[in-house]
């Protein structure tokens, strides 16, 4: 779902720039798509007006931590591409 892994490059050659740029704008464009989920769901939850089973809860806090590590993930990359720039 939320894996943490950069694809090897078939060739094993370093990737360029640009197509390390359309990798992240790919992957980033998957995330946003769960961030906007997560989201919703908990909002649909909060105005349900219903308490949260510890099921539930823990739940959301296994997406919510997956959410930070892979957001820390594009970060680190982020940066990555920065110094190769």
């Amino acid at each position: 779902m939320l894996e943490i892994n950069n694809p090897p490059n078939p060739d094993d050659e370093p990737l360029s720039i640009k197509s390390e740029f359309v990798s992240l704008c790919d992957e980033f464009s998957a995330f946003n798509n769960y961030c906007a989920f997560f989201c919703e769901s908990v909002s649909l939850h909060a105005l349900s007006g219903k308490p949260m089973d510890k099921v539930s809860a823990h739940g959301l806090e296994r997406f919510a931590q997956a959410l930070r590590d892979k957001s820390q993930h594009f970060d680190n990359w982020l940066q990555e591409l920065h110094v190769k720039m």
